[in-house]
């Protein structure tokens, strides 16, 4: 009697345990389908109005190529794309092209302002120079008479002008000192040659350093003495 009681109660405990797993899972499977029916409707959603989109896309496209002129449109479209692109890299080359043409008329500049800074240095050492400390050289370059004088002077080119030409028996390709004060700054050889003026370029190599030709320089012919 008792072991029949034991086994209807183990078979009860058993049924019970079962129930409750049953229970479980019918619950984790509701929750997996109504999961399930809740990514399915949202897709659903989203492919329907990607449906949408894409028949108002595709009647907007009908429309357009429907419409006769729409080759004739798009190749405008596209040239004035490709003339719009064209003036954009324009702008750009010039604006690099100015740049570089910028930074070299800095470096220019720059090189100018430290030559004029040597030549000012260069001028204010020789006024200081007293009569009594001249070299007799120096005398002797300060008393030499001249044929003429700068009247035009471009730096940048070395070029020179100045009042004195065949009347003063000038003549092209000589060479002739150019004199500031008691001092020889550099040569000139003579281009071109009229009565009363002649134009010539500086010898660089003669210049001496910082120096540049001004107007009111004097030209000497050579030889000196």
């Amino acid at each position: 009697m008792e072991s029949v009681r034991a086994v209807s109660l183990e078979f009860r405990r058993k049924s019970f345990a079962m129930n409750m797993m049953t229970k479980s899972l019918m619950s984790v499977t509701v929750l997996l389908l109504l999961v399930a029916l809740f990514i399915s409707l949202r897709n659903h959603s989203e492919l329907s109005r990607a449906l949408e989109e894409n028949g108002r896309l595709r009647g907007a496209l009908e429309e357009v190529q429907g419409d006769p002129d729409y080759e004739e449109l798009a190749l405008e479209e596209n040239k004035r794309l490709r003339a719009e692109m064209t003036n954009l890299q324009n702008d750009r080359q010039q604006a690099v092209s100015n740049m570089e043409f910028l930074q070299s008329e800095l470096t220019r500049k720059e090189s100018e302002l430290a030559m004029k800074t040597e030549e000012t240095e260069v001028i204010r050492q020789g006024a200081e120079v007293p009569e009594s400390e001249l070299t007799d050289e120096q005398r002797k370059i300060r008393d030499l008479p001249e044929i003429g004088e700068v009247v035009e002077s471009d730096s940048d080119w070395n070029v020179v002008r100045i009042n004195a030409g065949s009347g003063q028996n000038l003549s092209e390709g000589i060479t002739l000192a150019v004199r500031r004060g008691h001092y020889i700054i550099g040569d000139l050889k003579i281009e071109e040659v009229d009565e009363n003026s002649s134009i010539g370029s500086m010898i660089t190599k003669t210049l001496r350093p910082g120096m540049t030709v001004r107007l009111g320089d004097s030209v000497l012919p050579y030889p000196l003495y």
